[in-house]
């Protein structure tokens, strides 16, 4: 078989199988949460796949440690966040760099 066909039909099934796990309306519509309680410095939110349920969640803060996003498609929601106004770079929370306004020249 032709490695193009190959990749072709590989591409499919990722595709199908990304589908499955789109959440419509009323999908959360009946669904039993467990009562969590969160510990000490982290926070609950909503969400699983499809954010039917509290979970709780770790809030990184400027300078910590924070996980690489994986280069994979699929696998369970993130629980660790860096704060508002931070991203994960090289492994590290860091503020967002802000743009300077630009002078407007008439």
């Amino acid at each position: 078989m032709n490695s193009g066909y190959v990749l072709i039909f590989l591409m499919s099934l990722l595709l199908l199988s990304e589908s499955v796990f789109v959440c419509g309306p009323n999908i959360c519509h009946g669904v039993k949460c467990q009562v969590t309680e969160c510990k000490e410095g982290e926070t609950m939110l909503k969400g699983g796949w499809c954010k039917c349920c509290p979970v709780c969640n770790k809030i990184l803060k400027e300078g910590e440690q924070c996980p690489q996003p994986s280069p994979f498609i699929g696998g369970p929601p993130p629980t660790i966040y860096c704060d508002e106004g931070l991203i994960c770079t090289d492994g590290k929370c860091v503020a967002v760099p802000t743009q300077a306004p630009q002078s407007i020249k008439e």
